[in-house]
């Protein structure tokens, strides 16, 4: 029998030609790459390419990525957890078991950012909700606690070591869940049946036309002071009588939809004249959705999820460069833009708060507040009870306007932060503190289904030629997933709805006829 080494060698003598084979039966090894990383290195050898070492070298390399990954993500949570230990955790980490939970939570959404990164079946909904896991809840609350605040001061009032544990072992099971879900969601193939629907773009055309001129009508009748206006000014003018700021809101997602449509047929219309057109149609209405709906004075993710949605109609994320980019521009953006605009869109003296060096305080002013709230919602069953599943029901229809919903009820973040009593009642509730409230502990095996839904959503995204409905549905939440992460579940879910309802009609005032093809 021969040595192990003789076969290695074998193997690496083999290359050029496995390479060159590789490329004659380029056809079979497409259809298998395009299944998942683990599946492709099983797929790989078929009837057509006998070649045994074409499969080892492709699992090599998949092996080799996903160690670089996790090796990388070891290294900078290592890294990171040493900064802090000697600096503002003045070596307090290692007395407490909870920042070793949540610790543990960061390290696996560093991770599976990494992973993917590098997986070829991963998009950039994958990495926003790791993103907000690792960067937008977990970190800010291990520097939260390690200081001793809470964002919320009432947090206080209820506040207990056990309860505090029990928020750390809820977020690293989620998390262990969720990621799992996805990875797990990621190992499709691409020759699946696909339900390719006929439109008239003239049909299509006009319709968005008229849109746009309503959304224009309703804007007028608003009156232009919403451009500049701050948005908790615009939203306190609902007390008042004039509900300006539902009117508003509704109108924008309406506009929204229009850009979006239009731009997916600026993007793919078989005909060049048809393209151009639509392109005219996107540019114009998506320049009065941004000089209305003014990024400055409005909701931060909403705007976000509007630039998200745009970017994945023009640029495929598939590279790990491209995702790469977009993940350090979520860090830019969360370091710089995300406080700044904070500062825009709450305070009337906006240049004056700026120049006197005031808006680094909006880095403490509540919004990093996830693991709170998180807790605050774990107390809120204690107390309340569980809702089984009535929070999500409740958040599939939220598109209901209160004015017909009569007894429409609120979300979760802000049934908990009224139970605890916070200043600001109109908190947000990420994920894992919404499977919480619904199902208990059961929330865990929830996060899992959450993880498959994301993986699903990159999916369709990733293989869809054809302008369905579920194509637009997974733009959509693609391009807001980090919004969906933040929650509350029932906001998120009334802003998409506005939206696919806007884009049902649409479509369904261009199509001609629906056929299936395999």
């Amino acid at each position: 029998m021969m040595p192990k080494s003789h076969y290695s060698h074998q193997c690496r003598s083999l290359l050029p030609i496995c390479y060159f084979l590789r490329r004659l039966y380029e056809p079979s090894l497409l259809l298998a790459s395009n299944s998942g990383d683990r599946k492709a290195a099983r797929l790989i050898v078929t009837k057509e390419t006998p070649w045994k070492c074409c499969a080892k070298i492709e699992k090599m390399k998949i092996k080799k990525r996903s160690l670089t990954s996790f090796a990388l993500a070891g290294f900078l949570a290592i890294l990171t957890t040493t900064v802090l230990q000697f600096t503002i955790f003045e070596g307090a980490i290692l007395l407490n078991l909870n920042f070793l939970l949540l610790g543990g939570s960061f390290l696996l959404n560093i991770w599976a950012i990494f992973h993917y990164i590098n997986h070829r079946n991963a998009g950039i909904a994958c990495i926003q909700v790791s993103y907000y896991n690792a960067f937008g809840m977990i970190l800010p609350g291990i520097i939260y606690l390690s200081v001793g605040l809470l964002p919320w001061a009432a947090g206080f009032r209820i506040y207990s070591d056990n309860l505090m544990f029990q928020t750390s072992v809820l977020l690293l099971l989620a998390s262990f869940t969720l990621h799992l879900g996805i990875i797990r969601g990621l190992t499709f193939s691409s020759n699946q049946k696909t339900v390719i629907s006929r439109y008239s773009e003239k049909r299509i055309f006009w319709t968005l036309v008229l849109l746009l001129f309503l959304c224009l009508c309703a804007f007028a009748w608003i009156g232009p002071s919403i451009i500049t206006m701050p948005r908790i000014e615009l939203s306190s003018k609902v007390e008042e009588g004039r509900n300006t700021f539902g009117v508003f809101k509704r109108v924008s997602l309406v506009l929204f939809a229009v850009s979006l449509v239009a731009g997916y047929f600026a993007r793919h219309s078989e005909h060049w004249q048809n393209r151009r057109v639509f392109m005219v149609l996107f540019v114009l209405s998506a320049a009065t959705l941004l000089i209305f709906v003014n990024p400055l004075n409005s909701a931060r993710w909403r705007v976000m999820g509007f630039i998200v949605s745009f970017a994945l109609l023009f640029f495929s994320f598939n590279s790990p460069k491209l995702k790469t980019t977009f993940f350090l521009l979520l860090l830019f953006g969360t370091i710089v833009v995300y406080p700044l605009i904070g500062v825009f869109s709450r305070s009337a003296d906006q240049w004056n708060t700026l120049t006197a060096g005031q808006w680094q305080a909006f880095f403490a002013a509540g919004d990093f507040d996830g693991v709170q709230n998180v807790l605050q919602g774990i107390y809120y069953v204690q107390v309340e009870g569980v809702s089984w599943g009535f929070g999500i029901v409740s958040s599939i229809f939220a598109f209901v306007p209160p004015q017909i919903w009569v007894d429409k009820p609120v979300h979760s973040g802000r049934l908990a932060a009224e139970l605890v009593g916070t200043i600001n009642p109109n908190l947000a509730m990420p994920l894992p503190g919404e499977a919480f409230m619904n199902f208990s502990w059961f929330g865990i095996g929830f996060m899992y289904i959450v993880g498959r839904w994301i993986a699903a959503i990159d999916r369709n995204i990733r293989i869809a030629s054809t302008p369905n409905f579920s194509f637009f549905v997974s733009v959509v939440i693609g391009g807001s997933a980090l919004f969906v992460s933040r929650g509350a579940l029932m906001s998120a879910m009334e802003f998409i709805g506005i939206i696919m309802i806007s884009i049902m009609g649409i479509m369904l005032a261009g199509s001609r006829y629906t056929r299936q093809s395999w």
